[in-house]
């Protein structure tokens, strides 16, 4: 395998990389966009315990205003749950992350196969004394309790 392949691989999974990530950017913008839409709509009901305050207002009033904004939120709540579940952002997004993965796996191959290891230059042969070598392993069996092998 030649240094051309291995560059086309490279722009071919750069490319990918690069589109990966803007799709992926955009659709987590999208879900930013959602939640702020509903955290705005949260806060424009109002806090229901600021309408405590307000003078002129019976118990009863008050209870039947915080259960509606209760479930004001809590439908502003499930329609962005919905919207989540049937956008399916996250599995979307760990297909696209699988998929690179899968292409940077094949790469890193490739280029394993084009330049295979040399180990005679990365190592260098050291030179070993074999009557230290020795002494050292009977040393270990002594320490380890195997002393007739150690013999």
């Amino acid at each position: 395998m030649s240094v051309a392949v291995l560059q086309k691989d490279f722009e071919r999974l750069a490319k990918k990389q690069r589109t990966a990530r803007s799709s992926r950017n955009a659709k987590l913008d999208s879900l930013l966009e959602e939640l702020e839409r509903a955290k705005a709509e949260i806060e424009a009901q109002g806090d229901p315990m600021e309408e405590d305050g307000k003078e002129g207002k019976t118990d009863e009033g008050r209870e039947r205003q915080q259960g509606g904004a209760s479930q004001d939120v809590q439908s502003i709540l499930e329609n962005l749950e919905a919207s989540y579940k049937s956008s399916d952002i996250g599995d979307t997004l760990a297909a696209e992350h699988k998929e690179l993965n899968n292409i940077i796996t094949k790469f890193g191959k490739a280029v394993d196969r084009a330049m295979p290891p040399e180990l005679e230059r990365a190592i260098k042969p050291v030179p070993v004394d074999d009557s230290l070598l020795n002494r050292v392993i009977v040393e270990h069996l002594l320490r380890s309790g195997r002393v007739r092998l150690a013999r």
